[in-house]
């Protein structure tokens, strides 16, 4: 390689521009490699909430227990004769408490509250009442007074309704 005079170029030169350009690269490299081990080590990076907005997000396929209806049909009642009184021809009083059974998932009652009609059958008239759930604590009479018109009668209980209320009944 010649210089503008015509004379040849010094040695030295070109080694300090191949050296020079080594060292840029090396220095790239080196910057690169520095930048990535620092954006990946373990933190994540902050976003803003435009970002997260923008993105579309997998649901859950979970249902929350605000979602699931409670209906009549989770609901059934024992009834346990405590006494019975027969006077013959005139028939019984008989004296019963009753047993709430929920089939659902006890985690779908917490934190709510509901009313839930039943009717007693059996008797010489049916006998519609109400009991309270808030959560999973029940409130309800403890016996109930039924008259029947003899002593085979058979009593029972049926849940016809449950209505959610707001939360302490």
């Amino acid at each position: 390689m010649f210089t503008t005079s015509g004379q040849p170029a010094p040695r030295r030169s070109r080694r300090r521009i191949v050296f020079a350009a080594i060292a840029a690269l090396l220095i790239a490299g080196a910057s690169g490699g520095i930048g990535y081990a620092f954006g990946s080590s373990g933190t994540e990076p902050t976003t803003t909430s435009a970002s997260i907005e923008d993105e579309t997000l997998p649901v859950a396929d979970e249902t929350t227990p605000e979602a699931i209806p409670v209906t009549a049909s989770d609901i059934t009642l024992d009834v346990l004769t405590e006494e019975k009184q027969c006077f013959g021809s005139a028939g019984c009083n008989v004296t019963i408490s009753l047993s709430p059974t929920y089939a659902g998932t006890m985690s779908t009652l917490e934190g709510r509250s509901f009313k839930v009609l039943y009717e007693i059958h059996g008797g010489d008239d049916p006998i519609l009442d109400r009991f309270t759930m808030t959560g999973t604590r029940v409130s309800i009479d403890e016996t109930l007074f039924v008259q029947t018109a003899s002593s085979d009668a058979v009593i029972t209980a049926e849940v016809t309704q449950v209505i959610e209320t707001t939360y302490g009944g």
